[in-house]
């Protein structure tokens, strides 16, 4: 269960697991290691998998200012744990802000990606701010933060396991918040033509967070080598709630960009 040391003197817990061409997953808001247990539990048998708390959750450290946080402090995290792995370069796979920090690793080190798959993931946050229209979705998020009935109920109604939901209680809110301002402030959209690689777009049809239109679809549209393929009745949690058509799609992608075959006995 090893950590490494970030530039900025903050250790991140991270895990490796399988052996093979990397996968390496960040998760979004609330994104810890065990989001991806199910990707993990499958996908090990043919692929390296790494996997992180990302900082301000789960057993990394949780700064207090906010300028430790932020979408491209999070790509420099994920650049730190593949260092640490000993992986140069992967098939990055992001859920929600994740996604957002894995397409900012691409954008700032385009060695790093071999292709991205973006789960549930927008090109700017202010799309989550215009789909909701005149709802106030920030505060909203920020109210069902501070308090953590309401922040167990929140998770859970994204489609969170119960064992992450209990797990986000534990966090301070600080931690929340300086990551909510993070996706919330991130824009990519004036550069997703920079993005020259395979990406796969893995999207539910009924996201309540970030909504299949615009977000999802439109980054499959604008992303010039992406696919789009979308869940029928998905949440914003499709790899936790429909893991075997989330594994399915990630193995079936990932063989073609790292050219394996299954491991069979």
């Amino acid at each position: 269960m090893p950590w490494t040391l970030t530039d900025d003197d903050q250790e991140l817990y991270f895990e490796v697991a399988g052996d093979g061409p990397p996968l390496v997953f960040a998760g979004g808001f609330g994104g810890i290691a065990d989001v991806w247990s199910a990707q993990v539990d499958e996908l090990r048998d043919e692929f390296t998998c790494v996997t992180y708390d990302l900082r301000g959750y789960g057993r990394s450290d949780k700064p207090l200012p906010a300028v430790r946080y932020g979408v491209e402090r999070h790509a420099r995290d994920v650049a730190t744990v593949m260092d640490a792995a000993g992986i140069d370069s992967a098939v990055l796979v992001g859920h929600s802000m994740g996604g957002n920090t894995m397409m900012q690793l691409a954008l700032d080190e385009p060695r790093r990606a071999q292709a991205l798959v973006l789960a549930a993931s927008f090109a700017a946050g202010a799309q989550l701010v215009e789909a909701a229209g005149e709802f106030d979705v920030l505060g909203f998020i920020k109210d069902s933060v501070r308090r953590r009935q309401a922040r167990y109920e929140f998770f859970l109604s994204s489609g969170a396991t119960e064992d992450v939901a209990l797990e986000t209680t534990k966090w301070p809110t600080y931690t929340l918040l300086g990551n909510l301002e993070s996706f919330i402030a991130f824009e990519a959209r004036e550069r997703l033509g920079e993005l020259d690689l395979p990406v796969l777009v893995l999207h539910g049809d009924a996201d309540v967070v970030a909504p299949l239109d615009p977000c999802g679809r439109y980054l499959a549209d604008t992303l010039a080598n992406a696919r789009l393929e979308v869940l029928a009745e998905g949440n914003h949690c499709p790899m936790i709630q429909r893991p075997d058509w989330f594994n399915e799609h990630l193995r079936t992608f990932a063989r073609s960009i790292l050219g394996t075959e299954a491991v069979t006995s």
